[in-house]
């Protein structure tokens, strides 16, 4: 699966920008779900599909690119 990764700050919306920003890492479980969560705003894709569509190894690569 191919995702459009933002390539600055520039590419993320203003309101995906607030969304990330109400993001509190202690209303999760762990820090993977945390960075998970951020993923899916910046991809702007729903969680679960994340998780059904990309192994562990690709979801790290992708979270260590954003």
């Amino acid at each position: 699966m191919k995702f459009n990764l933002p390539k600055s700050w520039n590419d993320i919306t203003l309101l995906k920008y607030l969304e990330l920003k109400q993001l509190e890492s202690e209303e999760f479980e762990s820090v993977f779900e945390f960075r998970l969560e951020r993923l899916s705003i910046i991809l702007d894709i729903d969680i679960d599909e994340l998780e059904d569509e990309l192994t562990l190894n690709e979801l790290t690569d992708l979270t260590l690119k954003t």
